[in-house]
């Protein structure tokens, strides 16, 4: 009788223990099924931020492109007119005689003509006065801040001289190999600004190089480039320094 008792005891203590068991695995799939559905209410909110920045990462890409246009013409405040003039005046540059037969066409080439001349007149000018006005400067009686802002305005003087020179003188040929420097440098944008453009035998495409780095050129000016770096790092750049025309390179259109 205590035998049985015993053993009716130990199935009563297996039969509670299994139903414990058998309860306990109840919330795990009640769980799943929540986590699973946590898991998808998760993955569409991400996705619907991936999608937000997409959006606004085209939007900057945008931004970008319209800053890059932006700073070019800052630093070429001639590149309307001379893109408008470069196709019918560079022949007649290059050969100093008009490439039309039409009286009008003559005429306009006889003007360019004019034009070009008093260029190179008044650069010679421009340069003559600001040399002779440095020499002078010391026998000035300035204070050191004064002498500073009068040398400036000579060096702006010079640089206009410069630019006058070089609009009356022939486009460089493209892909001319040649030396340009950094004029500036963009972070947020990764934008290399050069010193050489159109004038300059600079097109798009043309890649340079300064050690490791290697860039392309992707849009132009007369006078300036824009450039991005495609090889090295965009850091070991500073403005200034010298990057020289890749003779390995080749010209590519398109970014």
């Amino acid at each position: 009788m205590k035998k049985n008792s015993i053993l009716n005891w130990i199935f009563l203590q297996s039969g509670v223990i299994l139903m414990l068991t058998c309860i306990g695995f109840i919330p795990v799939n009640v769980l799943s099924g929540e986590d699973l559905r946590s898991e998808n209410e998760r993955l569409k909110a991400e996705n619907r931020r991936l999608a937000a920045e997409l959006a606004f990462r085209e939007s900057e890409n945008a931004a970008l492109r319209k800053e890059l246009i932006e700073t070019l013409d800052k630093y070429s405040t001639q590149a309307g007119r001379m893109r408008r003039m470069e196709a019918s005046s560079a022949g007649t540059i290059e050969t100093l005689e008009p490439v039309y037969t039409g009286t009008r066409e003559m005429e306009l080439a006889a003007d360019l003509l004019t034009c070009i001349s008093s260029m190179k007149k008044a650069s010679a000018v421009i340069t003559a006065f600001a040399d002779d006005l440095s020499n002078r400067l010391p026998e000035l009686t300035l204070d050191q801040v004064e002498t500073a802002k009068i040398r400036i305005q000579i060096d702006h003087l010079r640089n206009a001289a410069m630019d006058l020179a070089r609009l009356a003188s022939p486009p460089a040929k493209p892909g001319r190999p040649g030396a340009h420097r950094i004029l500036e440098l963009d972070s947020r944008s990764k934008l290399v600004i050069l010193n050489g453009g159109y004038r300059d035998g600079v097109r798009e495409g043309l890649t340079l190089k300064h050690g490791e780095v290697v860039l392309k050129i992707i849009a132009v000016r007369n006078f300036v480039s824009a450039a991005v770096v495609i090889s090295g790092k965009f850091e070991d750049l500073a403005v200034g320094i010298e990057v020289k025309t890749s003779v390995t390179g080749k010209k590519t259109t398109g970014f």
